[in-house]
């Protein structure tokens, strides 16, 4: 139930590696393509440690996580333990924060994992992109959705939603509504029943004033 003002992104990365298979009895008729995956991780451990010293445009909006978070959050490949992997695929997410440049964290992602694996090859995918969000504190939206709820602070949050992409199209965007991201993504997943009712009476207010008055 409180407007927020800004969120960062979500930059979603692929990276594969491709290897032959055969039976681990005989790996000289192999190529492991887990091993360079595996240097690539812990290549990105180190970025991920380096990106949390650095000081992005608006870092100072999120004072919890003033940085681009990576994180890599699957890794597959192989088929059995008697079997010389030939493919492995390591998902990864960024988190980015207004100002940033995706294709330049590609960049930088795709540097990394080069200077680790030397002449390994390894091929980079962009999966996806969530744009993160600032609207100006002056906003008509923001500040007539804090006058609603009588707030009188600013709030950002460290997840992503479809107002990166509804900002660049030109529209005026806030965050506004019940529930917690502190509950979500977990068992028991809930949204409280007051909080539901009144973010649609706040709603229903603002239709009126803004849309239906005119």
């Amino acid at each position: 139930m409180r407007v927020v003002r800004a969120h960062k992104g979500l930059l979603r990365l692929r990276l594969r590696f491709t290897g032959i298979a055969a039976h681990s009895g005989y790996p000289h008729l192999g190529h492991n393509a887990i091993e360079p995956a595996a240097q690539a991780i812990v290549a990105l451990a180190e970025l991920r440690r380096r990106m949390e010293g650095e000081r992005p445009p608006h870092h100072e909006r999120f004072p919890g996580v003033p940085f681009a978070a990576l994180n890599v959050g699957t890794v597959a490949g192989g088929s059995a333990t008697n079997v010389v992997p030939d493919r492995c695929e390591v998902d990864l997410g960024i988190r980015l924060l207004p100002g940033m440049a995706a294709d330049e964290m590609e960049q930088r992602v795709r540097e990394t994992v080069a200077d680790a694996l030397g002449a390994e090859p390894f091929t980079l995918e962009h999966v996806n992109l969530t744009l993160p969000m600032i609207a100006p504190a002056d906003a008509p939206i923001h500040r007539e959705l804090c006058q609603a709820v009588h707030q009188h602070d600013e709030h950002s949050v460290m997840f992503a939603t479809d107002a990166g992409w509804l900002q660049d199209a030109g529209f005026q965007c806030v965050l506004f509504g019940p529930g917690s991201i502190e509950v979500a993504h977990r068992a028991n997943e809930f949204m409280p029943a007051d909080e539901l009712l009144r973010a649609g009476q706040v709603l229903d207010g603002l239709v009126h004033r803004r849309c239906l008055a005119e």
